[in-house]
């Protein structure tokens, strides 16, 4: 019952998700498709999809994002019971948020936000050459330590009884 013009005729909020998974042995395939499509169920059926984010609603996404992947990593040590071998996978997921982005990371598929022609890289490798490099210190420069960039120190559903190191981040667009 109001006048044109006194309510806007529409109004659009948009989130986007991507996500990423590099399945890791000769049973990769079945694992990356299977914590891809773990973590979108989950998202989708326990998310809350926010567009507008201040800092405690930041917090609770951070959160959720953690449980998330602790979620995909516990089915897949699950399923390997039942698999001819381990099923383990990198996994990298990006959410937009209106002008907020976050990430939830595990392993060495990158992130990337292309912005102002600058390429900026949101996450760091969980190698075997990215730990090196934090102990540099250490003095290890054998031919054997250089060559360890391709060997992942971090995955969902990997061996031991270690949960992975789960990296998540927010970073305004």
């Amino acid at each position: 019952s109001l006048p044109d013009g006194e309510v806007p005729q529409r109004f659009d909020e948009y989130g986007y998700g991507m996500v990423i998974a590099d399945g890791i042995g000769t049973t990769g395939e079945i694992a990356s498709r299977l914590a891809i499509s773990t973590l979108v169920h989950l998202a989708i059926y326990f998310g809350k999809w926010h567009v507008r984010v201040d800092d405690p609603i930041a917090e609770e996404m951070i959160d959720r994002a953690r449980r998330f992947y602790r979620s995909v990593d516990s089915l897949l040590v699950e399923t390997s019971q039942f698999s001819p071998g381990r099923l383990q996978t990198t996994l990298t997921a990006v959410y937009t948020a209106g002008s907020e982005l976050f990430f939830a990371h595990v392993g060495h598929s990158r992130a990337y936000v292309f912005r102002d022609g600058q390429l900026m890289q949101l996450t760091r490798d969980h190698t075997a050459d990215r730990e090196r490099h934090r102990s540099a210190a250490m003095g290890d420069n054998t031919e054997p330590a250089r060559d360890l960039h391709h060997l992942v120190t971090q995955s969902l559903g990997g061996p031991g009884s270690a949960a992975p190191r789960i990296d998540v981040g927010r970073c305004g667009l």
